[in-house]
Protein backbone atom coordinates (compact mmCIF):
# COMPACT_ATOMS: atom_id res chain seq x y z
CA UNK A 1 0.00 0.00 0.00
CA UNK A 2 1.42 3.42 -0.91
CA UNK A 3 2.16 5.71 2.04
CA UNK A 4 3.69 9.15 2.52
CA UNK A 5 5.94 9.93 5.48
CA UNK A 6 4.71 13.06 7.26
CA UNK A 7 7.10 13.21 10.23
CA UNK A 8 10.34 11.58 11.41
CA UNK A 9 12.02 12.31 14.74
CA UNK A 10 14.30 10.92 17.41
CA UNK A 11 12.91 11.33 20.93
CA UNK A 12 15.29 11.43 23.88
CA UNK A 13 14.35 9.74 27.16
CA UNK A 14 16.63 10.75 30.03
CA UNK A 15 15.50 7.96 32.33
CA UNK A 16 14.77 8.19 36.04
CA UNK A 17 16.79 8.12 39.25
CA UNK A 18 16.12 4.37 39.57
CA UNK A 19 16.83 3.77 35.87
CA UNK A 20 19.41 6.36 34.81
CA UNK A 21 20.76 6.74 31.33
CA UNK A 22 19.66 8.11 28.02
CA UNK A 23 17.63 6.18 25.48
CA UNK A 24 16.70 7.28 21.98
CA UNK A 25 13.38 6.38 20.37
CA UNK A 26 12.90 6.73 16.61
CA UNK A 27 9.38 7.91 15.77
CA UNK A 28 7.63 8.12 12.43
CA UNK A 29 4.25 9.19 11.15
CA UNK A 30 2.83 8.34 7.73
CA UNK A 31 -0.44 8.66 5.86
CA UNK A 32 -2.08 6.04 3.67
CA UNK A 33 -5.49 5.16 2.27
CA UNK A 34 -7.16 1.77 2.39
CA UNK A 35 -10.46 1.10 0.59
CA UNK A 36 -11.13 4.83 0.34
CA UNK A 37 -10.48 5.61 4.01
CA UNK A 38 -7.51 7.79 5.03
CA UNK A 39 -5.34 6.65 7.95
CA UNK A 40 -2.32 7.91 9.87
CA UNK A 41 0.19 5.29 11.01
CA UNK A 42 3.02 5.50 13.55
CA UNK A 43 4.50 2.00 13.60
CA UNK A 44 7.79 0.91 12.05
CA UNK A 45 7.25 -2.76 12.93
CA UNK A 46 4.13 -4.94 13.23
CA UNK A 47 4.56 -5.59 16.96
CA UNK A 48 3.40 -3.07 19.56
CA UNK A 49 6.92 -2.83 20.95
CA UNK A 50 8.66 0.52 21.28
CA UNK A 51 12.23 0.24 19.99
CA UNK A 52 14.73 2.18 22.11
CA UNK A 53 18.44 2.58 21.50
CA UNK A 54 21.46 3.50 23.62
CA UNK A 55 22.87 5.83 20.98
CA UNK A 56 21.31 8.48 18.79
CA UNK A 57 23.16 7.02 15.78
CA UNK A 58 21.51 3.62 16.27
CA UNK A 59 18.06 5.23 16.52
CA UNK A 60 18.71 7.33 13.42
CA UNK A 61 19.72 4.23 11.46
CA UNK A 62 16.21 2.79 11.98
CA UNK A 63 14.58 5.71 10.16
CA UNK A 64 17.42 6.91 7.90
CA UNK A 65 15.63 5.81 4.73
CA UNK A 66 12.61 8.00 5.55
CA UNK A 67 12.41 11.76 5.18
CA UNK A 68 9.33 13.92 5.47
CA UNK A 69 7.51 13.64 2.15
CA UNK A 70 9.08 10.28 1.23
CA UNK A 71 6.73 7.91 -0.55
CA UNK A 72 7.09 4.36 0.72
CA UNK A 73 5.20 1.10 1.18
CA UNK A 74 3.02 0.46 4.23
CA UNK A 75 1.98 -3.06 5.17
CA UNK A 76 -1.72 -2.98 6.02
CA UNK A 77 -3.27 -5.97 7.80
CA UNK A 78 -6.57 -6.74 6.06
CA UNK A 79 -8.36 -7.35 9.38
CA UNK A 80 -6.95 -4.14 10.96
CA UNK A 81 -6.44 -1.50 8.26
CA UNK A 82 -5.78 1.16 10.93
CA UNK A 83 -2.72 -0.77 12.20
CA UNK A 84 -0.23 -0.39 9.31
CA UNK A 85 3.54 -0.55 9.67
CA UNK A 86 6.53 0.16 7.43
CA UNK A 87 9.11 -2.58 8.07
CA UNK A 88 8.22 -6.23 7.68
Amino acid sequence: MDATVTDVAIETDCGTSSNPGVNYDPTIEFEYAHNGTEYTGTKLYPANIVQTYDTRTAAESEVEEYDQGTRTVAYVPSERPDDAFLKN
